[in-house]
């Protein structure tokens, strides 16, 4: 399988080494500021992949995706200050939490569609959100968990440049996985659920499994990034677990381009290196901000990659183009 995507988009695959081969080695010629914000754009950007499996390539808008993202960031803190396990069994743990999470919200709300699939999600984060704000003993409340000790890999303490490297890693596995899956059979079926329930069950597939599962993995790959947040700031707060949280997610989605992965991991990079350059500005920045996201979702319905698309496409394209000459019969 990967080597039939690999030589059906070739060019694609040469663009993305090139790219890889930048990050692996942009520590060495940017300041640390820098490196920081690059982190963070690979944490966004695995987070809003994982929505815009549901949102882009499933057709259903979540608000409450922020939920799996901050559980995720919350448990690794719990097993990590309160339960003193180390690096790996604690990311088990938060990833068999999380996993679990998302089975029990997918039974409620696989069946569902439209609006109503976005206010029940919208409900059971704001539920999440209401015990990690409230259960002070296990959460810190409003206070959050601090004090999360740096991930160990034997011997080596994943710090700065080696922490950098360590989310490189985690993004493009997650990248590859994602690729991987919504051009399996599977992610075929999820496109087709997105044009029409209704024919897919008349062609025999069973929309409600092919949905609970793409929930569940959409899930997990936002347990991932609550997991890469939580050990690059050692802290999780509440706010993780917002409304404000999950619409940025899928701001994210909708400026890079949604059902493309890419366009995801554009938007979460638009989003987090703007957001701190406005900041750093003015006190106005979240005005700025948002009339920048208005601006793409009304004028670039695709998304920024969808106008890379269109451009490259543009210039790169070979039109045949026959002379038109007129015949005279004689």
């Amino acid at each position: 399988m990967i080597a039939a995507i690999i030589t059906k988009n070739k060019y694609k695959v040469i663009f993305l080494v090139a790219m890889l081969v930048l990050l692996v080695l942009a520590p060495q010629f940017v300041s640390r500021f820098t490196v920081t914000l690059i982190t963070l754009c690979f944490v966004y950007s695995i987070l809003a992949m994982s929505l815009d499996l549901l949102a882009g390539y499933m057709g259903y808008a979540s608000l409450g995706h922020a939920a799996f993202f901050g559980v995720a960031a919350y448990s690794v803190a719990i097993a990590n200050t309160k339960m003193g396990y180390s690096f790996l069994p604690s990311v088990i743990f938060s990833l068999a939490i999380t996993i679990f999470l998302a089975l029990i919200f997918g039974l409620l709300v696989s069946s569902l569609k439209g609006v109503q699939f976005t206010l029940v999600n919208l409900a059971l984060g704001q539920v999440i959100w209401g015990v990690a704000y409230r259960w002070y003993n296990l959460t810190g409340g409003d206070d959050g968990l601090r004090g999360v000790a740096r991930p160990e890999i034997g011997s080596l303490v994943l710090r700065g440049d080696s922490f950098y490297y360590f989310a490189l890693i985690v993004f493009v596995v997650s990248l590859i996985c994602l690729v991987m899956l919504v051009q399996s059979p599977f992610g075929q079926t999820i496109r087709g659920i997105k044009l029409s329930e209704s024919r897919m069950r008349v062609l025999g597939y069973n929309v409600f499994l092919h949905k609970y599962l793409n929930y569940i993995i959409a899930g997990f790959f936002a347990g991932v990034a609550g997991i890469l947040m939580v050990y690059f700031n050692t802290y999780i707060g509440p706010s993780s677990l917002e409304v404000f949280a999950s619409a940025s997610a899928l701001l994210m989605v909708l400026v890079g381009g949604a059902g493309t992965l890419f366009g995801p991991i554009i938007g979460a990079s638009f989003v987090v290196l703007l957001e701190n350059f406005f900041s750093a500005q003015t006190e106005r920045w979240m005005m700025i901000m948002g009339l920048l996201y208005v601006s793409v979702v009304l004028f670039l319905p695709g998304g920024i990659f969808g106008l890379f698309k269109n451009l490259i496409n543009r210039i790169f394209s070979r039109k045949i183009q026959k002379p038109v000459s007129d015949s005279i019969d004689k």
